[in-house]
């Protein structure tokens, strides 16, 4: 049940983020590549270390790598669903951090 209430959550934002979740200090952003049907094939991503993608700077690199990965899409022939907006950093329910060697 989490794991799909997690995906689900990722489908209305249109990315999903990895914070410190593989790896302490990296976080990463990702969006899918869909057909015209909606469905993956393949994702464009970004990673770097927690003081490159800080919490400020979270919406605007989210928001680069869904134009992107919508551009990829455009050009692959698909066509992404609508999508929610995310909400702005401030007051977002963030993942909660665990250990790597937690899993």
């Amino acid at each position: 049940r989490e794991l799909h209430a997690g995906l689900g959550v990722i489908r209305k934002r249109g990315y999903a983020f990895d914070d410190e979740e593989v790896a302490a200090g990296l976080r990463c952003i990702a969006t899918a590549i869909v057909d015209e049907h909606g469905a993956g094939h393949g994702a464009l991503s970004i990673a770097g270390p927690i003081t490159r993608i800080t919490d400020a700077r979270l919406d605007l690199l989210a928001a680069d790598v869904l134009a992107a990965g919508e551009a990829v899409t455009q050009s692959f022939g698909g066509k992404r669903f609508p999508i929610e907006a995310p909400p702005p950093a401030e007051g977002r329910a963030r993942p909660s951090r665990r250990s790597p060697r937690a899993r």
